[in-house]
């Protein structure tokens, strides 16, 4: 398989609104706060322009829309015909922010709602009010269809834990309730800290229980009309390994972008690979650590549920 990098993935701001518990922005030290500049933004695209970037992923490990110049990002790359999408926990949208969003043209947003329930839900997101999202989403819905547009589309993140995964029925529920297309279940990165270790793991159930969980989750998304997405997790069940499907590598394909101009192939692979602000792309793409990280992955022939932070997939049970 090529190496044919068509999606970049750019932090727009590393500072955060929330104190998550099971974030590494709240649990580890935290990296000098810096937000993109719009003048930087534009440059990273126009320096890669030669690479035929197809889409653009505007997150990091902050609140993109702390960053004041987001939407005139999200303007200049879909001039340019770029698919542009990002993350938010919801808890800052306001009417302003929406109609910028829409406005602007992002294609896709995708919410962080890690439980159904208030109380569940602001013991992980700390400092997040679940009616303030839901109060977003709604808006959001309210000015798409005043300005007759179907973007962006929304889908749901949830960090998939043992706390939280009984009460995915429920979740589902209200994501389409909400006008969500999608629910997706992403890793809980355990680093031993806070809410992110071994004991709310979602790899601690028994795998039959767990297989039932998604299973009902499964039926229940059909018949709503949404798409489960199975994620990851940093412990891996030996009895979901054979259920994996095999997927390309996201560095085969994508490279990650800090605030700081800090390049690496994917946002979980904790290396530093150059700086597009002091170094020229094609020095960094032709270096060393990225000749052996390519090497490797011709050898190993990995995927991303096999990466050293992945774990299972039950969507394939």
């Amino acid at each position: 398989m090529e190496f044919v990098y068509r999606e970049l993935q750019i932090e727009p701001t590393n500072r955060c609104n929330l104190h998550c518990s099971i974030c590494s922005h709240t649990l580890l030290d935290p990296p000098k706060a810096r937000d993109l500049t719009l003048a930087e933004f534009k440059s990273i695209l126009e320096r890669l322009k030669n690479n035929n970037i197809e889409r653009v992923f505007l997150q990091g490990l902050g609140e993109p829309f702390l960053n004041r110049e987001l939407n005139a990002m999200i303007l200049y790359a879909s001039q340019r015909n770029i698919f542009v999408y990002t993350t938010t926990n919801g808890n800052i949208l306001n009417e302003e922010i929406i109609q910028g969003m829409i406005s602007c043209g992002l294609n896709e947003l995708r919410v962080s709602i890690d439980a159904p329930g208030v109380k569940l839900y602001e013991q992980i997101k700390c400092g997040g009010k679940l009616e303030r999202v839901i109060d977003a989403v709604k808006l959001i819905n309210k000015k798409k269809k005043e300005c007759g547009v179907s973007r962006p589309t929304l889908r749901l993140n949830a960090v998939a834990m043992k706390d939280t995964i009984s009460q995915l029925p429920q979740l589902i529920h209200m994501a389409a309730s909400l006008g969500f297309v999608e629910v997706s279940l992403i890793p809980l990165v355990v680093h031993g800290r806070g809410w992110a270790t071994d004991e709310h793991n979602i790899s601690v159930l028994a795998f039959d229980e767990l297989k039932g969980l998604i299973s009902q989750a499964k039926k229940i998304a059909g018949e709503l009309g949404i798409e489960l997405v199975s994620g990851v997790s940093t412990q891996r069940h030996s009895e979901a390994m054979a259920m994996e499907q095999p997927v390309a590598p996201k560095c085969y394909y994508s490279m990650y972008v800090q605030s700081n101009g800090d390049f690496s192939p994917c946002c979980n692979i904790p290396l530093r690979f150059g700086n597009l602000f002091d170094e020229e792309i094609a020095d960094i793409l032709n270096g060393e650590k990225m000749s052996k990280l390519r090497a490797f992955i011709q050898q190993a022939k990995p995927s991303c549920h096999n990466c050293v932070n992945f774990a299972y997939n039950l969507m394939h049970c």
